[in-house]
């Protein structure tokens, strides 16, 4: 199956979806078989690109022209996720042994998550054992 809409520079095809598909416009693309193994990019306005490659959930891998666009996560061993699942970042270490995030002000910290947790941002502070 394909689609294209000039006015909108829009792209879709697919083979036996949802075995294989694409979407794209001169932005940004992305992709899917079977929606476990994955990518997507963007063409920032600066002229910068960053990709991001998923085989999900176990392998995340993204990377770019900057640093807040370069990541790398082994799922449960090692992460560092960036500007993924609604946060700015996520980072782990044996998950849930020790695990951290960041979302606007808010950064916290995580031993034994969900277990022991402590949070903070300008209007919020959270501890939980």
């Amino acid at each position: 199956m394909s689609f294209s809409d000039e006015t909108y520079a829009f792209q879709f095809r697919s083979c036996l979806s949802p075995i294989y598909y694409k979407e794209e416009t001169n932005h940004w693309y992305t992709w899917s078989s079977l929606f476990f193994f994955s990518g997507s990019g963007f063409k920032h306005v600066e002229g910068d690109e960053d990709e991001d490659f998923l085989l999900t959930p176990l392998f995340v891998w993204g990377k770019g022209e900057s640093q807040r666009e370069n990541y790398f996560s082994i799922f449960p061993f090692y992460g560092n996720i960036r500007n993924k699942l609604s946060y700015q970042e996520i980072n782990f270490v044996l998950f849930p042994l020790y695990t951290e995030w960041k979302y606007k002000t808010y950064e916290a910290k995580a031993f034994l998550w969900p277990l022991v947790m402590r949070g903070k941002s300008e209007v919020r502070d959270d501890l939980r054992i």
